[in-house]
């Protein structure tokens, strides 16, 4: 799940700035001013990275299946991994549509990643934290995909384990998906 916490932030990153960078080089004002609909291009660019983000779950359960870590339940793995792929989809929209502008996104987007991942159990595992630390976890969506994809492959626990990260991954993927969605038409609303 440590693993697959650092291939979900490579996604997010890569297309995150992606679009901040056709925005700044003036490739979406060109989309835009082609027969393609707003919706489409911030949908294609979701859908890219949650295929992206999908294959790597993918290969990564391939590679630890040959190491010997056996599939116990092959529908709890592909629930959790697709609730952790549709909130990092999620995730992607809200912090690239953050930035005006390429550079701004780049710092911007590495650093909160890097802090949501580091605080959400990627660097060193969330038994370690303790105290307040271990509240302050809870905003991080690495925290819950790690919980999710733990229920579905080292833990033999069964759905009850696997409905609170579910509900919390459900809920960012819906909140950042609408809200980089409003912040897209703002981006339109200002000449993209």
């Amino acid at each position: 799940p440590q693993a697959a916490a650092w291939a979900m932030m490579g996604c997010v990153t890569g297309f995150g700035l992606s679009l901040a960078g056709e925005r700044s080089g003036g490739t979406l004002a060109r989309l835009l001013g082609s027969p393609v609909r707003s919706w489409e291009v911030l949908a294609s660019k979701a859908l890219a990275c949650g295929l992206t983000a999908g294959t790597a779950l993918v290969v990564l359960r391939v590679v630890f299946w040959v190491l010997g870590v056996p599939v116990r339940s092959l529908w709890m793995e592909l629930l959790s991994g697709a609730l952790v792929v549709g909130a990092f989809v999620g995730l992607m929209v809200l912090l690239a549509t953050a930035c005006r502008s390429e550079r701004g996104a780049e710092g911007f987007v590495r650093a909160v990643l890097l802090v949501l991942a580091l605080l959400g159990g990627a660097g060193v595992p969330l038994v370690f934290f303790q105290g307040w630390i271990r509240g302050v976890t809870a905003l991080s969506p690495f925290r819950w995909a790690i919980q999710a994809l733990e229920a579905a492959t080292w833990r033999q626990g069964g759905i009850g384990e696997l409905l609170l990260p579910g509900g919390v991954l459900l809920t960012i993927t819906i909140g950042c998906l609408g809200l980089g969605w409003l912040r897209f038409g703002n981006w339109l609303r200002q000449g993209a």
